[in-house]
């Protein structure tokens, strides 16, 4: 019985990975592009267990990773790769930051990151938990700390009344996990909204994706019921 209520768990839950898969390839093959361009500074704004510095590709291999997060999450990851048999790179930097009474710009002018280089920053699945202010403060420490040609990727999350009803029960469902876990969603976008957003904060959007064309580049080809988070968008800006 377990068993089979873990599956259908698993079976709603299918979009949720999805978007984990799929906002992951968005922004590598946009770093990509960047550190082909020139780029040599990776920002990870609230890292996790993120796994790209221990992974990297042989095009990733001079670049410098700095993976800002909790003090306490960065500790535990680090247990955990020893655990594995795994050590940290060279190029990796653990930034430890409060993201509630630290600002970005603060925590990496004491690190090695140097602010006149251009830089990619990531800050995937931080934002609908996230208050205005909170978001606001954060773009404006991106922009500041960020030399000019420096690049963003995130997500965000449409309102409910841009998403397709039969979808929003599944939505429902994860947000009341959210609620339980101490972790309510907050914020929501919508494309023109936060393109104003990025503009007054001195980015430029230079792609914003949706949902179908998450399913045209990333799932059309796919046989099983893997598919987008039918509410989550992803942005690649550029500052200014």
């Amino acid at each position: 019985m377990h068993a089979l209520v873990f599956g259908r768990l698993l079976h709603v839950l299918r979009p949720v990975h999805g978007q984990l898969l799929a906002r992951a390839r968005f922004a590598e093959d946009h770093l990509e592009g960047a550190v082909r361009r020139g780029v040599g500074q990776y920002i990870v704004l609230g890292a996790g267990f993120d796994s790209f510095a221990v992974r990297l590709p042989a095009w990733a291999r001079k670049l410098r990773v700095f993976e800002l997060d909790r003090p306490q999450t960065l500790e535990e990851k680090r247990r955990r790769l020893e655990r594995a048999g795994l050590s940290c790179p060279d190029n990796l930097e653990f930034v430890p930051i409060d993201f509630e009474h630290q600002s970005i710009d603060e925590v990496l002018a004491r690190s090695s990151f140097i602010p006149a280089e251009p830089s990619f920053f990531s800050w995937l699945g931080v934002v609908v938990y996230l208050t205005s202010d909170a978001i606001d403060t954060a773009l404006r420490s991106i922009q500041s700390v960020g030399a000019p040609g420096s690049e963003l990727v995130f997500d965000y999350m449409l309102p409910d009344h841009l998403v397709d009803p039969q979808e929003r029960s599944v939505i429902d469902f994860v947000r009341r996990l959210g609620v339980r876990r101490g972790e309510p969603y907050v914020s929501y976008f919508e494309p023109p909204q936060i393109a104003t957003t990025l503009s007054e904060r001195g980015f430029r959007v230079l792609e914003d994706v949706s949902p179908s064309s998450q399913h045209a580049r990333y799932f059309s080809s796919r046989e099983d019921d893997l598919r987008p988070w039918a509410s989550s968008h992803f942005i690649h800006a550029e500052r200014s």
